[in-house]
């Protein structure tokens, strides 16, 4: 039991050590993007259009702007959220309570979010409703459509405008 339980520890060890850097990097041509795609020291995580975020281990000799150190923690989550800065301060304050921005710029934010508070997470949509769940049901019946009784709760009703008068 001693053995299995220092071999969980070293195995997490290394995996720390080995951790590497969250970074992004500008790219002005379709070359460049090959080019980092076939780098063996980066792991690209997503490829925005002029800029690709990925995880660096070792020397990089391209520039290179540093996101997060010793990135992809077990239990860290990163979410790349785009956001107009000037509208979604309040989204962005909001985060901060159960979150951390490691990242932003006029129009992009990278949140680190713990797994604990990632229930917590909810990305800003302009005009939703916090916290509202959607479920779409799919069901064949011979009911005509003003036989159908549509229910939402509290505010969700106004999800749909189009269907006036329902209520819970």
């Amino acid at each position: 039991m001693k053995r299995f339980l220092l071999t969980i520890v070293l195995a997490n060890l290394v995996a720390l050590l080995l951790a590497g850097d969250l970074v992004l990097l500008n790219v002005k041509a379709k070359d460049g993007i090959k080019h980092l795609t076939r780098l063996d020291n980066l792991t690209v995580n997503y490829l925005g259009n002029g800029f690709v975020i990925g995880t660096k281990s070792g020397d990089l000799m391209e520039e290179f702007t540093l996101i997060e150190h010793n990135a992809w923690q077990p239990g860290t989550n990163y979410f790349l959220v785009f956001v107009n800065k000037a509208k979604s301060q309040a989204y962005l304050q909001g985060v901060k309570s159960y979150s951390e921005i490691v990242y932003q710029s006029d129009d992009l934010a990278v949140i680190k979010v713990s797994d604990e508070k990632l229930k917590d997470f909810e990305p800003p949509v302009e005009g939703s409703l916090a916290y509202c769940i959607r479920v779409l049901l799919l069901w064949n019946t011979d009911k005509a459509q003003t036989e159908i009784r549509h229910s939402y709760l509290k505010e969700a009703a106004t999800l749909r405008p189009d269907l006036k008068g329902v209520k819970e």
